[in-house]
Protein backbone atom coordinates (compact mmCIF):
# COMPACT_ATOMS: atom_id res chain seq x y z
CA UNK A 1 0.00 0.00 0.00
CA UNK A 2 2.79 2.34 0.93
CA UNK A 3 4.26 1.67 -3.33
CA UNK A 4 0.76 2.81 -4.56
CA UNK A 5 0.06 6.55 -3.57
CA UNK A 6 -3.90 6.67 -4.36
CA UNK A 7 -4.70 2.78 -3.53
CA UNK A 8 -8.60 4.16 -3.66
CA UNK A 9 -8.53 4.95 -7.63
CA UNK A 10 -7.29 1.19 -7.62
CA UNK A 11 -9.90 -0.01 -5.26
CA UNK A 12 -12.34 1.31 -7.37
CA UNK A 13 -11.30 -0.16 -10.16
CA UNK A 14 -11.66 -3.58 -9.19
CA UNK A 15 -15.04 -3.01 -7.38
CA UNK A 16 -16.68 -2.06 -10.13
CA UNK A 17 -15.47 -5.05 -11.90
CA UNK A 18 -16.44 -7.52 -9.58
CA UNK A 19 -19.46 -5.48 -8.00
CA UNK A 20 -21.09 -6.05 -11.30
CA UNK A 21 -19.92 -8.99 -12.76
CA UNK A 22 -20.96 -10.72 -9.44
CA UNK A 23 -23.66 -9.41 -8.25
CA UNK A 24 -25.19 -8.28 -12.08
CA UNK A 25 -24.01 -10.08 -14.52
CA UNK A 26 -23.79 -14.07 -13.12
CA UNK A 27 -27.35 -14.52 -11.34
CA UNK A 28 -29.32 -14.57 -13.98
CA UNK A 29 -27.30 -16.38 -16.12
CA UNK A 30 -26.47 -18.97 -13.29
CA UNK A 31 -30.93 -19.11 -13.00
CA UNK A 32 -31.26 -19.70 -16.84
CA UNK A 33 -28.98 -22.74 -16.74
CA UNK A 34 -29.74 -24.38 -13.42
CA UNK A 35 -33.40 -24.02 -14.41
CA UNK A 36 -32.73 -24.44 -18.17
CA UNK A 37 -34.69 -27.97 -18.22
CA UNK A 38 -37.40 -27.13 -16.02
CA UNK A 39 -40.92 -27.47 -17.45
CA UNK A 40 -41.99 -23.84 -16.97
CA UNK A 41 -39.27 -22.06 -19.60
CA UNK A 42 -40.95 -18.90 -20.43
CA UNK A 43 -40.27 -16.53 -22.73
CA UNK A 44 -41.03 -14.10 -19.72
CA UNK A 45 -37.61 -15.16 -17.37
CA UNK A 46 -35.83 -14.99 -20.62
CA UNK A 47 -36.61 -11.61 -21.19
CA UNK A 48 -35.77 -10.70 -17.39
CA UNK A 49 -32.84 -12.43 -17.52
CA UNK A 50 -31.61 -10.82 -20.34
CA UNK A 51 -32.40 -7.77 -19.40
CA UNK A 52 -30.39 -7.82 -16.09
CA UNK A 53 -27.80 -8.66 -17.90
CA UNK A 54 -27.72 -6.01 -20.50
CA UNK A 55 -28.01 -3.80 -17.25
CA UNK A 56 -25.18 -4.95 -15.45
CA UNK A 57 -23.05 -4.65 -18.91
CA UNK A 58 -24.03 -1.34 -18.61
CA UNK A 59 -22.93 -0.89 -14.75
CA UNK A 60 -19.81 -2.46 -15.84
CA UNK A 61 -18.53 -0.40 -18.44
CA UNK A 62 -19.79 2.65 -16.98
CA UNK A 63 -18.17 1.98 -13.78
CA UNK A 64 -15.18 0.53 -15.31
CA UNK A 65 -14.82 3.55 -17.28
CA UNK A 66 -15.30 6.13 -14.77
CA UNK A 67 -12.59 3.92 -12.75
CA UNK A 68 -10.26 4.42 -15.41
CA UNK A 69 -10.60 7.89 -16.75
CA UNK A 70 -10.31 8.88 -12.58
CA UNK A 71 -6.61 7.10 -12.76
CA UNK A 72 -5.71 8.84 -15.91
CA UNK A 73 -6.57 12.33 -14.40
CA UNK A 74 -4.73 11.56 -11.91
CA UNK A 75 -1.94 10.32 -13.42
CA UNK A 76 -1.73 13.45 -15.46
Amino acid sequence: AYNVPRIDLFISLVGSIARSTLAIIIPPILDQIVFYQSSNRSKMKLTKNILIIIFGIYIFISGTWVSIKDIIDYLR
